[in-house]
C-alpha cells in the first residue's frame, strides 16, 4: 500500500483509507460485524487511515472503531490513524 505523510506532519497514512460514514445506516443498512470485517480487511491490505467524525451516526462510527480496537490488544492504539475533517 503506498504511504503519505499527512498535511505537515511526520505522521504516514495509507494512501487508500476507511470512510467510517459506512459503520453508520447512513449508506444502507450494515451492523458492526460487518464494520469489523471491513476493518480487518483494512488490515491486510495495510491501510491504516480512518476518517470519522462524530455526527456520523452520531457517534456510532467510533463506538464501532472503539469497540474494534478494544478486542485488538496491546497493538490497539498502533492499528490505524483515525482523523477527521473540520472547518471554521
Amino acid at each position: 500500500m503506498l504511504k503519505r505523510k499527512l498535511g505537515n506532519s511526520d505522521t504516514i497514512v495509507s494512501a487508500v483509507g476507511i470512510g467510517a460514514m459506512s459503520f453508520t445506516n447512513f449508506y444502507g443498512q450494515t451492523d458492526e460485524i460487518a464494520s469489523h470485517k471491513i476493518l480487518t480487511n483494512a488490515l491486510d491490505y495495510d491501510i491504516n487511515h480512518i476518517d470519522t467524525s462524530n455526527v456520523y451516526g452520531m457517534g456510532h462510527s467510533e463506538t464501532v472503531i472503539g469497540n474494534f480496537l478494544a478486542k485488538q490488544g496491546k497493538q490497539k492504539n498502533f492499528l490505524f490513524k483515525i482523523t477527521t475533517k473540520a472547518s471554521i
